[in-house]
């Protein structure tokens, strides 16, 4: 019997090994957005904390540099949040174009283990038709050895 080689069974390790590392990239740069995402939310809670304990303020009468203090607070805060937006919308490409790595390496992976598949089934046909041959061939010599022991007997 003989042994199934795949021919492009070192281009399929390598497309498995390319692949896996684009998910690997995928996962990495999709929890740097939750981080983000994150870091996006809290500045935002943290800023409308600042805007109501401004309104606080001036509803307690407090000076007006304790004011001015709170108004730039909340703008630092809203400074900061444009920056953390601009971070997270950042981290949304870079995730997406890693997506599009992982599908790409996908695809070729894929594309090989199909390859491979019809290599196998292409195989196993031939195996299949060989062992028919040999068994048709068994069949003809018992027929024919019978056939001619019995004509001499005769």
């Amino acid at each position: 019997m003989a042994i199934f080689r795949f021919r492009a069974a070192a281009a399929l390790e390598v497309r498995r090994r390319q692949e896996d590392a684009a998910l690997t990239e995928c996962t990495r740069k999709d929890g740097l957005k939750r981080a983000a995402d994150d870091q996006c939310l809290t500045i935002e809670a943290r800023r409308r904390d600042a805007a109501q304990a401004l309104i606080d303020a001036q509803a307690q009468g407090q000076d007006s540099s304790t004011q001015g203090w709170h108004r730039n607070w909340i703008t630092r805060l809203s400074a900061a949040a444009v920056a953390a937006a601009g971070d997270a919308a950042a981290a949304a490409q870079a995730v997406e174009q890693a997506r599009r790595v992982w599908r790409e390496a996908r695809k070729k992976r894929l594309v090989l283990e199909r390859l491979r598949d019809r290599a196998w089934r292409r195989f196993r046909h031939e195996e299949t038709r060989r062992e028919q041959l040999v068994i048709d061939e068994l069949a003809r010599v018992r027929f024919t050895t019978r056939a001619f022991e019995e004509g001499n007997d005769r």
